[in-house]
């Protein structure tokens, strides 16, 4: 279990990579509207066909003051029908076997089935952002990130979108 657990978090590393790489135009060259449960619209640069249409939902938000990453199936403000692809990563989970006591596979299943995870370092970010990636492969096809700044208490908050493309 050790070895399918490590190579999993390394092809999770280079799918992520990769998603990235495919989707940096979209990633680096555009303009959002928002509202706190969706990305309403996505303004594009001359380079990008605007006929493409953006689905959106939230993957998770990053508290940054401390340093807490929250799954969009546990936030309050979400409905069921705003967290469908989401909660697949929470079913994936859940359906984790104790079939091993190593602590890559206890890390795995506590990652995806706790609605609060710490994060010690940016390599825990990109390892959950890696790994959503992987699992949910064709359900989406990048993550874009907003940051917001909450000048009254004074942190940053990140949301993680997940983003489907498809043609109007």
């Amino acid at each position: 279990m050790e070895n399918h657990i490590t190579d999993l978090i390394k092809k999770s590393l280079i799918y992520f990579d990769n998603q990235n790489n495919k989707y940096n135009k979209f990633l680096k060259n555009t303009k959002i509207h928002i509202n706190e449960k969706k990305i309403l619209s996505i303004k594009t640069d001359k380079n990008i066909d605007d006929s493409l249409k953006f689905e959106t939902e939230i993957l998770g938000i990053f508290n940054h003051q401390p340093n807490v990453f929250l799954w969009s199936w546990s936030l309050p403000y979400l409905g069921n029908n705003d967290t469908l692809i989401s909660k697949e990563l929470l079913n994936y989970g859940l359906k984790l076997e104790p079939s091993s006591n190593t602590v890559s596979h206890f890390f795995l299943k506590s990652l995806l089935v706790n609605a609060r995870n710490y994060i010690e370092s940016d390599f825990d970010l990109d390892l959950i952002l890696a790994l959503s990636s992987y699992i949910l492969k064709d359900k989406y096809s990048f993550i874009y990130l907003i940051n917001t700044y909450n000048k009254e208490k004074k942190i940053i908050i990140t949301t993680y979108f997940l983003v489907k493309i498809s043609i109007n």
